[in-house]
């Protein structure tokens, strides 16, 4: 197994608080958790559990959910040129695709609404009362998309009592944070509500050499969470949420060649050897991602008897994304009006009417769930129905200079061609399902869980494929189709050649359209999910469980240009099955709580990005399986009245099996470049079975210290604390 980098970041933290005591304890309180859509003691959930508080998210200095896997070794995130291209990823497991219209393998769950597209998964954390992160298959009780597991996120109702909040923070990277927070009843404790703003500020930590480009990964957001519980009366709850957000960022771009004949290429053409040691980019257009959600929730609850109650969750939401691309990423300047075949294959229109390779993505979301839940002295169950309707249109346009002289299907007098490629996609799912799962003593030691879902999910796309050319190319390009495919990689490189050499202006007004690809179809599949699995108690503070559980992620959707044949625009679904032992612990008269868990999983199928042999471009596909194995643990340690430690460490083995994947630009069969695809004669595709899944560390891990002194002398109380924290 290859070794991995490993980073390790410190935190130090001191604030004095003075609005009331913070009285710590000897020992630990209980932790209740919602993981199994019910209120339970963290103790008696058999799953891998890692719950994160309020107040450790406050001491880390944590302002959204990609800064959160700071603080659980279990999580990771990538984060792409888009928010709809990043993902979380548990075990090895992550949506490895940065393109089309691809549903996320970690669930996130706010107040109980699933969130259905992983560009939705970037958001403040300002008003968050904890975080559970799941781990593993959740295909019973949350459903689809939580191969890899789920992050339920639970934000603070509103109280009783009036009560107001103002926070700040500034950080030496120039990152400023502003909080306000305002809660109370309304005319009488039945009715209550509580509204939270914030913004956040940071400049940009990647430099831009170019003279007229501005630094990269700043971020600039803002917004606001309004909540109106009510009593209806003794039995009855009205929970209504209301959420709006926009983030305006910086895309993080860091270029890193591997060591071929390309490297000096790059260094020539952009003045710099990329390092992470030294992020830098030389671009003339500001790549920028605007993100616009907002969203509404109604949650009624109501309580039939003692052990048995109604749950119903409806919610509606609304997220678009649009990202500006300078796709060449490069410092070439690029008229207004025209189009210069600059060096490289991918060239900016800079002011052009459609942009400089945009994507706009718009969602809308609608869901509803509806459960029953209740418990008797030796059982407890809950059951339950869920629906989802999704729409989601997408709009991406791609600027592309071609050679076609050594395009043996479009040889022509003029060697340039110069287009703009634009895919116009239309994605509905529907999804139903019905679900139950029960939890059985079958003696006072040992208890029995079990649960199943059924889910019927249909699909539709419409996918338009469209170019605009030059006709004075006098190309006989008679059909839209991905750029270079089928040509050799020396056929490639003798186009990148010719248009270096050869540049030329086009007039963007003289630019006509090619005949479109229309796909038009819908899909609809059937899935049982479900879990199995025993727990025993040696006592009251000490418990280990054994469970199978398995769950699926939908099929996807290739909305992008290389989705040219009806075989190309769909990707099948994803299928997971895993097995886990864990143990669950109060040690050390309640001062010391352990969890830790043994996994092995699979995922079948698993959905990934590959380039097409022989050409620059991506398309979505059933890679391979994911074969993933390791440990976790996490500890909670009161040490003293005053000093707390925490910490956790995941080691995790995932490997790609039966995968292969195109060669990379200059890689040759000494790197592994030995497969013959298209029958040419030259190696271009690799074999990667065996080889690490690439968004989780092989072992990650995090300790922190919380220390906390009472000024109990002081007349209005107070006290002093004190945080260090370490991950790597």
């Amino acid at each position: 197994m290859s070794a991995r980098p490993m980073s390790l970041s410190f935190g130090f933290i001191t604030s004095f608080v003075v609005a009331g005591l913070l009285q710590a304890v000897p020992v630990l309180e209980e932790v209740v958790v919602t993981a199994q859509k019910r209120e339970q003691s963290l103790m008696d959930v058999p799953i891998s559990v890692a719950v994160v508080d309020q107040g450790q998210i406050q001491a880390s200095q944590v302002a959204d959910t990609q800064d959160f896997v700071r603080l659980t070794p279990s999580l990771s995130f990538t984060r792409s040129f888009a928010a709809s291209a990043s993902s979380f990823a548990m075990r090895g497991i992550s949506s490895f695709v940065q393109q089309g219209s691809i549903q996320p393998a970690v669930a996130v769950i706010v107040d109980g609404v699933a969130l259905s597209r992983s560009a939705e998964f970037i958001m403040s954390l300002a008003d968050v009362e904890r975080i559970e992160v799941l781990r593993g298959p959740q295909g019973t009780l949350i459903g689809k998309n939580a191969t890899a597991g789920a992050l339920n996120i639970v934000t603070q109702r509103p109280e009783t009592e009036w009560r107001g909040e103002v926070s700040g923070s500034y950080t030496n990277d120039s990152e400023k944070i502003l909080r306000a927070m305002l809660t109370g009843p309304f005319y009488t404790e039945a009715a209550r509500y509580r509204i939270n703003v914030f913004k956040r500020e940071m400049d940009g930590f990647i430099e831009n050499i170019h003279p007229v480009g501005r630094d990269q990964g700043g971020i600039d957001s803002q917004g606001v969470l309004a909540k109106f519980d009510i009593d209806l009366n003794e039995d009855m709850e009205l929970r209504l949420s209301a959420d709006y957000r926009d983030i305006f960022s910086a895309p993080q771009f860091l270029v890193l060649v591997p060591d071929t004949q390309l490297t000096q290429e790059f260094v020539d053409r952009n003045g710099f050897i990329p390092s992470f040691d030294d992020p830098k980019v030389n671009i003339d257009i500001d790549p920028e991602n605007v993100d616009v959600g907002w969203g509404l929730s109604l949650d009624y609850l109501w309580s039939l008897s003692e052990g048995l109650g109604v749950r119903a969750i409806t919610s509606y939401r609304e997220f678009d994304t649009d990202s500006e691309l300078d796709v060449d990423l490069g410092p070439e300047t690029i008229k207004p009006t025209t189009v210069e075949a600059a060096p490289g294959v991918f060239i900016g229109y800079r002011g052009a009417p459609f942009g400089s390779g945009r994507a706009p993505i718009s969602s809308y979301t609608f869901t509803q769930e509806l459960r029953v839940e209740g418990s008797g002295a030796h059982y407890s169950y809950i059951a339950g129905a869920f629906y989802q309707s999704l729409k989601e249109n997408a709009f991406l346009t791609l600027p592309t200079v071609i050679d076609l002289v050594n395009r043996p299907a479009a040889p022509g007098p003029n060697p340039i061609i110069s287009l703009v490629h634009m895919t116009d996609s239309v994605v509905t799912d529907d999804t139903s399902a019905i679900f139950g799962d029960v939890t059985l003593d079958l003696t006072d030691s040992i208890s029995l869980f079990a649960g199943a879902r059924f889910t019927r999910e249909t699909l539709g796309w419409r996918i338009v494929q469209m170019d605009l050319y030059d006709p004075d190319s006098e190309s006989p390009l008679g059909v839209a189709q991905p750029f270079f495919e089928g040509a050799p990689k020396s056929a490639i490189r003798s186009a990148v050649d010719r248009i270096r050499a050869n540049p030329k202006l086009y007039d963007l007004n003289s630019f006509q359209t090619l005949p479109a690809i229309v796909l038009d179809d819908e899909q609809t599949e059937n899935k049982v999910t479900g879990r199995l699995g025993l727990i025993y108690r040696f006592s009251d503070e000490v418990s280990v469980y054994a469970s199978v559980s398995t769950g699926f992620k939908g099929a996807g959707i290739n909305a992008s240009a290389t989705a040219t044949t009806p075989e190309r625009a769909l990707v099948d679904s994803e299928d997971a099955f895993s097995t886990e032992l864990g143990l669950k612990g109060r040690f050390w008269d309640n001062r010391l709580s352990l969890n830790a868990n043994v996994f092995s999983m699979v995922v079948e199928n698993f959905q990934a990005a590959q380039l097409t042999p022989g050409t620059f471009n991506t398309e979505v596909i059933n890679a391979g399986d994911i074969e993933s194995a390791g440990v976790e643990l996490e500890f909670t340690l009161a040490a003293t009245d005053d000093l707390r430690l925490s910490g956790g460490v995941a080691y995790t083995d995932a490997t790609l099996e039966n995968f292969t994947n195109a060669c990379y630009v200059g890689q040759d069969a000494a790197d592994g470049c030995t497969i013959d695809s298209n029958g040419d004669g030259e190696g271009d595709t690799q074999d990667l079975s065996g080889s690490e899944s690439p968004v989780t560390p092989s072992l990650k891990w995090h300790v922190a210290a919380d220390y906390h002194w009472d000024l109990r002398a002081i007349p209005w109380g107070g006290g002093f604390s004190h945080s260090i924290r370490l991950a790597g």
